[in-house]
């Protein structure tokens, strides 16, 4: 998170404060100080409806001087959410905030404690709400940490293989994963080595020798072992 604020108008307003509470009456002064109480919250990045609920839990920072509200003020409301991946705050004197909102892409569902929960690309379980979007996603089956999903799908995109036709990611124990891909193709990885597996993986694909019904097990090293009408 970054703060933008205009220092020269801070410093400006601030020493008309303090001169004017200083050497105007008391109830002259309070009026004044109420002039920088917040009044407006813009939030960009976000639809209506997404703009609408954020808004909700940001109403205690209504009417408090914009010079006192401290950053964990909102950060304690925003970490809650953990669909952001990126948040920039500014503070527009003299009495509204800005905040710029940047969501994560939802790259797979998953199934945790018999919640749905979405897999963010910021490496967090979000779990899943009646307003978000139900995009079609594959599913990861297994108690996997988040962070070996992750490394797997970059994996995948560094040998360029298309993450559209995986329909479903299944993790073991040991530490493996297996991918049911389309065409009722299953692609079993072995423990170690993964990556050199994936890259025959793509040359089979660009062969076209993936076909239909078939399993593609890479868990033997040194060896491809496919199976056909599966």
């Amino acid at each position: 998170m970054r703060q933008l604020i205009n220092k020269k108008k801070i410093y400006l307003y601030f020493f008309i404060f303090v001169f004017l509470t200083t050497a105007i009456n008391t109830n002259y002064s309070m009026s004044f100080l109420k002039y920088f109480n917040v009044k407006s919250i813009d939030i960009i990045g976000l639809n209506l409806e997404d703009q609408i609920r954020l808004k909700e839990n940001l109403n205690i920072l209504k009417n408090k001087n914009i010079f006192f509200i401290k950053d964990d003020e909102l950060l304690n409301v925003l970490i809650k959410y953990k669909e952001f991946e990126d948040y920039k705050i500014q503070k527009i004197f003299p009495y509204k905030l800005k905040i710029e909102i940047r969501k994560t892409e939802y790259i797979a569902k998953t199934i945790i404690d018999g919640k749905e929960y979405l897999i963010g690309e910021n490496k967090k379980f979000i779990e899943f709400k009646n307003y978000m979007l139900d995009q079609d996603l594959p599913v990861v089956f297994g108690n996997f940490p988040i962070e070996s999903f992750i490394n797997l799908r970059e994996n995948l995109k560094e040998i360029n293989f298309d993450l559209d036709i995986i329909d479903n990611y299944f993790y073991f124990k040991s530490g493996r994963w297996d991918l049911d891909i389309q065409n009722n193709i299953t692609i079993k990885l072995p423990s170690n080595n993964q990556f050199a597996s994936l890259k025959n993986l793509n040359f089979l694909k660009e062969k076209e020798q993936l076909k239909v019904n078939s399993i593609i097990d890479f868990r033997i090293k040194n060896k491809i072992i496919i199976t056909n009408d599966k």
